[in-house]
């Protein structure tokens, strides 16, 4: 990983398809949403004008991510906070790869 995309990964997620693009903020997001269960929303979304509202309201969080914990969380202490989204990524993870995973069978 280059020092660069290192840095962008800290301010957006970056997802690498399969298909060899990589997509980031949003566009990552919407790709996600798609894996995950939830395909015709994010084909909606992906369209424009959508999608820009998507990137933007994606940005806006991105931004705000400390001030949103703080007060979303306050009934919460933020380390149950991250345990519960360590949880959620490695639960993420494993759908995404048992996803690709049928689609490399599919393909052989």
């Amino acid at each position: 990983m280059t020092s660069g995309l290192r840095a962008a990964c800290g301010r957006a997620i970056h997802v690498f398809a399969v298909d060899g693009r990589l997509l980031s903020g949003g566009r990552a997001a919407l790709f996600l949403l798609e894996r995950v269960g939830w395909p015709r929303s994010a084909r909606l979304l992906a369209r424009p004008p959508l999608v820009w509202g998507v990137e933007f309201a994606y940005r806006l969080v991105a931004l705000n991510r400390d001030r949103l914990a703080r007060v979303c969380m306050r009934d919460e202490s933020l380390e149950s906070a991250a345990e519960l989204q360590r949880a959620e990524a490695i639960e993420l993870r494993e759908q995404l790869l048992a996803c690709w995973c049928d689609r490399e069978r599919d393909a052989l």
